[in-house]
C-alpha cells in the first residue's frame, strides 16, 4: 500500500474507486508513450488497476472480478468526461497482463518492445507476490492497449 499510495501520489493518479467493486483508476499524462501512434506530445490518459481490490475480486471470483473490471471502463469515460486534468487526452491506454480484456472490450493491443516488456513484466509478478495472489495471468507478455477517446466515449460513456 505504501508504495501505491507513493506512486500515485507522485503521478497524479486518480482514484475512481468510490464504488465497492470498482477497480480502476486514472493518471492524465502530458505526452503519448511509444508504441502509441499518436504524435509525442499529444495528452493521453493511462489506466491503472486497483490490484489489491482487483486481486481480492479475483480470490472470490474470476467472473465478478472481470464484470467489475468492465463497469470500472464507464467509470473512467466518465472522468473523461467530467474531470479538468482529462479533458485534452486524446487516447486511453493501460500497460498491462490482463491485455485479454480491454481487446475484448475493442482496445487495439500493441507490442512493447522487448527490455521494457521485460521491466514491465518483473514488476507485475513482485505485485503479485506483494498481494498475495497464487493465480497467474492467462498472459505473461505485458501489452500496451490503447483507444481513441472519442472511440472510448462512444462505448463507455
Amino acid at each position: 500500500r505504501v508504495v501505491e499510495d507513493r506512486f500515485a501520489r507522485a503521478h497524479g493518479v486518480i482514484d475512481l474507486t468510490a464504488r465497492a467493486d470498482a477497480v480502476m483508476r486514472v493518471a492524465p499524462l502530458d505526452h503519448a508513450p511509444s508504441p502509441l501512434p499518436l504524435p509525442p506530445g499529444t495528452p493521453t490518459a493511462e489506466l491503472h488497476l486497483h490490484s489489491p481490490r482487483i486481486v481480492g475480486l479475483a480470490s472470490r471470483s474470476v467472473l465478478g472480478a472481470y464484470r467489475a473490471y468492465q463497469r470500472s471502463l464507464k467509470d473512467v469515460a466518465r472522468a473523461l468526461r467530467e474531470r479538468p486534468e482529462l479533458e485534452s487526452a486524446q487516447a486511453v491506454f493501460a500497460v498491462t497482463l490482463f491485455h485479454g480484456p480491454l481487446e475484448q472490450a475493442g482496445f487495439t493491443l500493441l507490442d512493447l518492445p522487448p527490455a521494457r516488456a521485460r521491466w514491465y513484466g518483473l514488476g507485475f509478478r513482485l505485485l503479485r507476490g506483494a498481494y498475495g495472489t497464487t493465480r497467474t495471468p492467462s498472459e505473461g507478455t505485458p501489452k500496451m492497449a490503447w483507444l481513441p477517446r472519442e472511440a472510448f466515449l462512444r462505448r463507455y460513456g
